[in-house]
């Protein structure tokens, strides 16, 4: 039995602006390829490959030379293109056209130049000897305006028709028709000018024939623009498969030969490979057999029943290596993935399933300063925050800090699991890192509130930390606390900044300086002045590291607190760093001066050191309205003199502010030398205090 196939290409194409649709292209491959990829694998059953076209469609398109010569150069003395006058009112006008100009066929397939699909539930029908084959396809109700459909009932043909909405019956089924149709002979068409669509003719006819209905569950459709974004989507998750064999598929020996006898089979790997093809996966086998052997080696795959679509021999039998670009259009699907694994242990336990990735839906990118990206996702209907980094050698130390918050976030989930998000994901490979949350829908981050909801949520957050965090404490009897940390996190940076900045150079290493015309001692001839043992700890705990208000979510509905975003502290460190960070957000108001494009006032700062001028709105503070979080954390630190915990809560705040120059002069140079100017005037303030 040799198939004829017939592919209607003399549409106009209105849904496309009119323009010709077999030689649109969709993912670098035009229409009428992607049908022909249905029919290819069962080319030795076919006889020959017949497309429709007008007159004017082939004069404007050269549509003979382009399929023959450009598009399917191996098939092309199978190829005819049947030439009808011009455009019909419908398909089966079409085909019924075409037929009165060529000689009668048997055994015709007639495909549709709008979908590809696999045809072997067709093929294997063919076998029954029936008159008429139907694909069918299962489709929403929402689909129906664009499909031909076939109502059953009790399996039964009740009727045919084209793209009408049909009510639901539960005694029917209502199943989309697939234009991919088996027709025994050209003989069954009858012109007919009543007759628009093949369904037309099949619902007035189908009670004279012998038809099977074959259901089909793998295909994909552009005849019309939105299935063109559809179908794009779908076949991104079209995923390919590069094996080896000796070793892989078949139990490796030092001297392969392609005798069926002296090869072995692992495990269920034929399996694997036929359910891996059945999901669309393209299985490329790379082996370092010779190429010459290729004949040979071909047969024996085929023998031992090993499927794939192509192969590569002769490749080095050191290690392979796949690269591939990640798509700016979901950056969470890898499009190199490698697996390693024992020689001879066959591959039934490997999962290829990354492009279940496409399924994750971005929902909008949130806004944050940080080298970390931070995405509210769905997926499966569950919506969930993703805080992503790519892994390269800029990114390293801020990667680092993303792993050891998710730490700190299982840490201060064992300590209480009401106070953080659930890290619900975390993954870790050689490209990216990320870690999945928990979505809190309805809480918003404390600095959006007015102050007196911050106060009362301050406290009550205070008490739960209290309470199941820093109780974990240790006496600290060492200044090496405070000298390791100035060591380490302040006189470095202090270093790099006044290499790096003349005005920073004054404000560092001057002893006084003058800041709006008024006098400061420089940094550090301040820290000297302070002498930073003063400062030092006299407990150590388990901290947030950045207890910042934008790092506290509240849902003022049901009184929920939870943290986010640690720093990455040391296991134990000091809670008046935690301070420090309120102290940040409360006091200096960071939020806002964050925002302002001009904090330097001086035109030109460089040539006028000697008077800087900046905004001031940031300077002051009235102790006594931090003076019950005061009392919080000298509950903790048993610390009784509260304006003692209020100069060691600004002494840490102002540590901070040097510490974050670096980020500060991402914003612009000023920036990074109001910080400086920040800290001098806040250090300053406790010499006075």
């Amino acid at each position: 039995m040799k198939l004829n196939i017939i592919i209607p290409m003399a549409g106009e194409s209105s849904r496309f602006n009119y323009k010709f649709k077999p030689f649109m292209l969709l993912d670098n491959k035009t229409f009428i390829e992607h049908v022909l990829d249905s029919f290819i694998d069962y080319d030795d059953i076919i006889n020959s490959y017949n497309f429709i076209v007008t007159e004017k469609q082939q004069q404007d398109n050269n549509v003979l030379y382009i399929l023959k010569n450009k598009l399917f150069i191996d098939l092309q003395y199978k190829i005819n293109v049947i030439v009808i006058p011009k455009t019909t009112n419908g398909p089966y006008q079409t085909v019924s056209e075409a037929f009165s100009i060529i000689n009668k066929m048997e055994n015709i397939v007639i495909c549709d130049s709008d979908h590809s699909l696999n045809i072997k539930p067709i093929i294997e029908k063919i076998n029954l000897h029936p008159d008429i084959i139907i694909p069918l396809w299962n489709i929403k109700y929402e689909e129906h305006k664009n499909w031909g459909k076939i109502i059953l009932e009790d399996d039964n043909i009740k009727r045919i028709c084209e793209k009408e909405v049909i009510e639901k019956n539960l005694n029917e089924c209502v199943y989309g028709m697939i234009g991919c149709y088996y027709f025994k002979s050209t003989d069954i068409f009858i012109k007919n000018d009543k007759y628009f669509n093949i369904s037309d003719f099949l619902n007035e006819n189908y009670k004279n024939f012998n038809i099977n209905l074959v259901s089909i569950k793998k295909a994909y459709f552009f005849g019309t623009p939105q299935m063109v974004k559809e179908t794009i989507q779908k076949r991104r998750k079209f995923e390919t498969i590069l094996c080896d064999v000796d070793g892989v598929l078949l139990k490796h020996s030092n001297h392969s030969n392609d005798i069926i006898e002296d090869n072995t089979l692992l495990g269920n790997c034929t399996e694997q490979l036929q359910k891996w093809r059945e999901n669309n996966k393209k299985i490329i086998l790379v082996t370092a057999r010779p190429k010459k052997t290729k004949s040979t080696f071909e047969k024996l795959l085929k023998e031992l029943n090993i499927i794939y679509d192509d192969i590569v021999m002769g490749v080095n039998s050191g290690p392979r290596y796949l690269i591939n670009d990640i798509k700016p259009s979901n950056p969470f699907v890898k499009q190199a993935i490698t697996y390693n694994i024992l020689r001879n242990s066959g591959i039934d336990t490997i999962k290829c399933n990354e492009s279940d990735n496409y399924d994750i839906e971005i929902i909008k990118k949130f806004k944050g300063n940080s080298f970390t990206s931070t995405y509210l996702l769905k997926k499966n209907d569950q919506y969930f925050v993703r805080k992503y980094i790519i892994k390269n050698k800029k990114n390293m130390e801020h990667y680092d800090k993303l792993k050891r918050q998710c730490e700190d976030l299982k840490r201060f989930y064992y300590y209480n699991s009401n106070l953080v998000p659930k890290v619900l994901n975390e993954n870790d490979n050689n490209f990216d890192y990320y870690i999945d949350l928990e979505y809190l829908e309805n809480h918003k981050q404390l600095d959006e509130y007015d102050k007196c909801i911050q106060y009362k949520v301050l406290n009550k957050l205070l008490n739960e930390l209290s309470e199941n965090v820093y109780c974990y404490k240790k006496i600290n009897n060492n200044t090496k606390f405070i000298e390791e940390f100035f060591n380490t996190k302040i006189y470095p940076k202090l270093k790099q900044f006044e290499s790096e900045c003349e005005v920073m150079n004054y404000l560092i290493n001057n002893e006084t300086v003058s800041i709006n015309g008024k006098s400061y001692y420089g940094l550090r001839k301040i820290f000297e002045r302070l002498d930073i043992k003063n400062f030092n700890t006299e407990w150590i705990n388990p901290i947030h590291g950045d207890l910042t208000l934008e790092n506290v979510l509240y849902d003022e509905v049901t009184d929920d607190i939870k943290l986010i975003d640690m720093d990455g502290s040391r296991y134990v460190d000091s809670c008046y760093f935690d301070l420090g960070k309120i102290f940040q957000s409360i006091v200096s108001n960071y939020k806002e001066w964050n925002n302002i494009e001009k904090v330097i006032i001086n035109n030109n700062i460089n040539n006028d050191i000697n008077n800087i001028q900046c905004i001031d709105k940031y300077f002051d503070c009235d102790f006594k309205n931090y003076e019950s979080i005061c009392r919080k954390y000298g509950e903790i630190m048993n610390n009784n003199d509260m304006k003692n915990v209020f100069c060691k809560g600004i002494f840490y705040m102002s540590t901070y502010f040097i510490r974050f120059v670096q980020f500060r002069r991402q914003i612009s140079n000023d920036h990074g030398i109001f910080a400086i100017i920040m800290a001098i005037n806040w250090l300053n303030s406790i010499d006075l205090f």
